[in-house]
């Protein structure tokens, strides 16, 4: 039987709000009422979270998901953070439904050097693709690295030989049909990663002419292939570094 299915993706920067529209530019205490108010509001059915925080006696995710009634979590720790040292960045799949097959595969990471704006070289920050299984269906949870802030693009030279690193695991690992959701740290991820949107007919289930960041990028996405019917979507302007972003499907 046809069902629907809501998905949100949101990259909530270790559960702290911003002061103001400047880079990195965070509270210095965390917010995770504001950020469990965002998600009780919208109501989905699986929420796809990327730099949430870990720590051995502290998860930001398994607490969100404790707040809104969630019983089934996939946290997959990547880096240090960059917000708060005492903690490590992870990606997180919450939802209502039981996860199944759920695998976690490392990016690749750039052959390239990386230095910092100060041109200091910048640590080694692993990033994730989660991949698991909700209600029989195929869902991804992609953070992908921040090549502009190292003054890279993934559109351009190197970039370019990099995104299709990424692009030949995406391919591997992500069998149709599924719906990834994400920060891909690039505008107009249909040209970063054309052949393998084209392979796969994918599309963004997101208004593209809106921004998902204060600054006016779209570089969060939630892709569908074909078969997935788009019912609704929406980019909720929030006081955070990400907007809110989601999505709600006919699965058939």
């Amino acid at each position: 039987m046809p069902f629907t299915l809501k998905i949100a993706s949101w990259n909530i920067a270790g559960g702290h709000t911003i002061r103001s529209n400047k880079q990195f530019d965070y509270d210095e205490q965390e917010n995770i009422e504001y950020f469990i108010g965002q998600l009780l509001a919208l109501d989905a059915d699986v929420i796809c979270l990327q730099e949430s925080h870990w720590h051995p006696e502290k998860s930001l995710s398994y607490r969100i998901a404790a707040a809104l009634d969630f019983p089934f979590v996939f946290e997959t720790i990547n880096s240090p953070s960059g917000i708060d040292p005492a903690f490590k960045e992870s990606t997180a799949v919450l939802s209502k439904a039981p996860l199944e097959n759920t695998q976690e595969f490392c990016l690749p990471y750039p052959k390239f050097d990386l230095f910092l704006p100060d041109g200091s070289p910048a640590a080694r920050w692993d990033k994730y693709l989660q991949v698991c299984e909700i209600q029989g269906v195929r869902i991804g949870n992609i953070h992908t690295q921040p090549l502009g802030y190292f003054g890279y693009n993934y559109q351009v030279e190197a970039g370019v030989g990099y995104a299709k690193e990424i692009e030949i695991l995406l391919t591997q690992q992500l069998k149709e049909p599924f719906i990834l959701v994400g920060d891909f740290n690039t505008q107009k991820a249909n040209r970063a990663f054309e052949r393998w949107f084209q392979a796969n007919s994918l599309d963004d289930a997101l208004p593209e002419q809106l921004p998902t960041r204060p600054n006016g990028n779209h570089i969060d996405y939630i892709l569908h292939t074909p078969a997935f019917i788009k019912h609704d979507s929406g980019i909720i302007s929030t006081n955070t570094d990400h907007y809110l972003c989601w999505a709600e499907f006919t699965v058939i």
